[in-house]
């Protein structure tokens, strides 16, 4: 009985001290493929005895897993509307911009419009883009044709071997040109992709999880400056 308390409480002083634990995450493709994968080595490096156990999935999966309790941290657009017993925290707000081939004729520009957009087919990964993304452009200039895929990945290699534009948030850029696509700014108007965290009731939160949510909240921050610099590099890319 001795030995067994005594394990109790090592086990104890560990988690408190997080140097054991277990944090559950998941996230979209979109996300899993550029902040997802940075965002938990750094988590890593600070706390090398948490086991980051990582999911990519639909976001319906990822708020199912919520709900039901298979998962701790869930990451996606913040449009999406999770049990109310799910903790919302915005974390960033990325500008949408356009993959393109490159034969198209838009990409001789710096930047494409809404309106140059409408005649070419929309190949559309986004769950909610009604609502999430296109409520922010007038109607006039809205896609005439959605060409619905599940997965990013999906929409970028249709992308090369047909014509017609996928819609991503900046991030995205190595993804983008690891296709051999042109990856422009869509503006008029300018619509950012707002991505959020959700935490299940921070009453029932271990530490090990808590120090996630407290560490992506501080990490956050970095992930809008590091977007302002790859736009930057982007249109220096573009001008040479």
């Amino acid at each position: 009985m001795l030995s067994n308390l005594d394990e109790a409480l090592d086990n104890l002083t560990n988690l408190k001290e997080l140097r054991r634990g277990l944090v559950r995450v998941a996230a979209p493709e979109t996300l899993s493929c550029t902040l997802l994968p940075e965002l938990i080595a750094g988590y890593n490096n600070s706390h090398p005895g948490v086991d980051v156990r990582f999911d990519d999935v639909p976001i319906q999966e990822v708020l199912a897993g919520l709900q039901n309790g298979s998962t701790d941290i869930g990451f996606g657009p913040a449009g999406v509307v999770p049990d109310q017993s799910v903790e919302v925290h915005m974390i960033c707000a990325d500008p949408l911009w356009v993959a393109l081939r490159s034969d198209d004729p838009l990409t001789k520009a710096k930047s494409v419009s809404w309106k140059d957009l409408r005649e070419r087919p929309l190949l559309n990964y986004m769950p909610n883009i009604a609502i999430n993304v296109l409520s922010n452009v007038p109607s006039r200039h809205h896609p005439k044709e959605l060409v619905p895929v599940h997965r990013v990945n999906t929409a970028l290699s249709m992308l090369r071997v047909r014509q017609g534009a996928v819609i991503c948030p900046s991030m995205a850029e190595p993804l983008v040109r690891g296709f051999g696509l042109t990856f422009l700014p869509l503006l008029q108007p300018a619509v950012k992709w707002k991505i959020a965290m959700f935490v299940r009731n921070s009453a029932s939160l271990s530490p090990a999880v808590e120090s996630f949510r407290d560490f992506t909240l501080d990490f956050s921050p970095n992930w809008a400056t590091s977007g302002v610099d790859r736009r930057r590099t982007s249109e220096r890319r573009k001008r040479i």
